[in-house]
C-alpha cells in the first residue's frame, strides 16, 4: 500500500495492515487532562490493555453487539475495521462507516466531576435520585446508569447536552436511543465481570460509528484500566484505584492538576509533565496488570 502514513496518539498509534483495516498498537505510555504524552512509561500497561480490550470485545460480540474489532496479532495489538475520521485521511484505502464526533460517558458511581459538582453544589444529588447523605464521600451508587457526553475532536474535551450531542453526531432520536441502549448492554455486561473478579467499574467512556447500513459499532477500546474508573472499597470507604485513576490522583495531589487548570484559565501553554518517582510507576504497573489479569480469568 506504499507509504501511508500513521497516526500516532498520547497511549497508541495507529496504522493500515491490509485494505479496510488498521492495526492499534497499544504503547506503554500515559496521559491525563489532555496534556498529551508523558514523557515516562509503565511497565506492562500495553499488554494490560490489550488483555482487557480484548475481553470487553469478546464480552460485546457474545451480547450481540457489534464492534469494529477484527483480530489479534499480537500482545498488544489489534486490527479493526477503519471508519472514516472527521478531518482525517483514510490509512487503509476503504472504510466501513464514520466515526461519532462524541464520546459517550456513562457513570455508575459518583465519583470524579460528578462528586465534585455534588460537594459544590453544582449539582442536586436529589436530581440524580440521591441524597445529600449518599455524597458525602465519592462511591455511591446512582439508582440507574447516567449517561453523559463530551466532544471527541477538539483540543480539550467539552462537554455537551444529550441534544447537542444529537445534532454533533448527526443521529436521529430514535438512532441516539439505540446508542445509549447498545452503551447499557455493553456496560452493565463489562461490569458484571468485573464485580465477579472483585472490582467495581465505577464510570467510562465508549465511542461509536454508524456504519454505511445505518448501523451502530463500538469502535476504539473500552471496559479496560484506561477507559473505565476501577476501584475496590474497603469496609471503611478507603478508595483504592485500579485505572488510570491512580497515576492521576499522584499528580493531583502533587498539585499538577491546579497548575494545568491555571495555565488554561490565563490562556498559557500547559504545564510540562513532572516526573513520576520510580515507586509510583511501579505500583502503577502492578495495578494494571492486576485488574486486567482478573478481569479475564472470570468466564463470561
Amino acid at each position: 500500500m506504499g507509504n501511508i502514513a500513521e497516526r500516532l496518539g498520547s497511549t497508541k498509534n495507529i496504522r493500515p495492515n491490509r485494505p479496510g483495516f488498521l492495526t492499534f498498537e497499544i504503547t506503554n505510555n500515559f496521559s491525563v487532562f489532555d496534556v498529551g504524552k508523558h514523557p515516562q512509561q509503565i511497565p506492562g500497561k500495553a499488554e494490560a490493555l490489550c488483555k482487557a480490550s480484548l475481553r470487553s470485545f469478546e464480552i460485546a460480540r457474545l451480547c450481540g453487539i457489534k464492534t469494529h474489532f477484527d483480530r489479534q496479532i499480537s500482545a498488544t495489538e489489534f486490527s479493526v475495521h477503519e471508519c472514516l475520521v472527521p478531518n482525517a485521511p483514510m490509512l487503509s484505502g476503504m472504510a466501513i462507516g464514520r466515526v461519532l464526533p462524541c464520546e459517550c460517558i456513562w457513570r455508575d458511581r459518583v465519583f470524579g466531576s460528578l462528586y465534585r459538582d455534588f460537594v459544590s453544589g453544582k449539582r442536586d444529588p436529589k436530581e440524580y435520585g440521591l441524597t445529600a447523605k449518599d455524597v458525602e464521600k465519592p462511591g455511591a451508587k446512582l439508582p440507574k446508569l447516567l449517561i453523559e457526553y463530551t466532544t471527541k475532536f477538539e483540543r480539550i474535551d467539552r462537554p455537551l447536552t444529550r441534544e447537542e450531542a444529537r445534532g454533533l453526531m448527526e443521529l436521529t432520536k430514535s438512532k441516539l436511543d439505540e446508542l445509549e441502549s447498545i452503551l447499557k448492554r455493553a456496560v452493565y455486561a463489562s461490569n458484571s465481570i468485573y464485580e465477579l473478579a472483585g472490582y467495581i467499574s465505577a464510570d467510562g467512556k465508549l465511542e461509536f460509528a454508524l456504519c454505511f447500513d445505518n448501523t451502530l459499532m463500538i469502535v476504539d477500546y473500552f471496559g479496560n484500566p484506561d477507559e473505565n474508573r476501577l476501584v475496590k472499597i474497603s469496609k471503611n470507604g478507603r478508595v483504592m484505584h485500579f485505572s488510570k485513576e491512580f497515576l492521576r490522583q499522584y499528580l493531583i495531589e502533587i498539585g499538577f492538576k491546579k497548575l494545568v487548570d491555571e495555565a488554561r484559565a490565563l490562556g498559557a501553554p500547559d504545564p510540562a509533565y513532572p516526573d513520576v518517582p520510580d515507586a509510583i510507576v511501579k505500583e502503577a504497573s502492578r495495578r494494571y496488570t492486576t485488574v486486567a489479569n482478573a478481569y479475564t480469568r472470570i468466564p463470561a
